[in-house]
């Protein structure tokens, strides 16, 4: 499942600023490909929202070696 969440971010003293906690917005979707859609109709189209403090949650995978449940808003062949 994919969810479009807000991303709450705040800096840790000794730490620097981090991603403290999310909380799910919009979801679940069963698809990447309807969560993008959502994001960019909800978000992207909002001009009182911040498209940067919103991302896209899924399962885990490894886009460049590392494990990560957060995915990019655009696609390959978008960016």
């Amino acid at each position: 499942m994919f969810y479009v969440s807000e991303l709450n971010m705040g800096n840790l003293p000794g730490d620097g600023y981090k991603l403290i906690s999310w909380t799910d917005t919009f979801g679940p979707f069963k698809s990447l490909t309807k969560a993008r859609d959502v994001f960019k109709d909800k978000v992207c189209s909002d001009k009182n929202l911040n498209h940067w403090d919103f991302m896209i949650r899924g399962p885990y995978h490894r886009p460049h070696g590392y494990p990560t449940q957060w995915y990019n808003f655009k696609s390959k062949r978008e960016n």
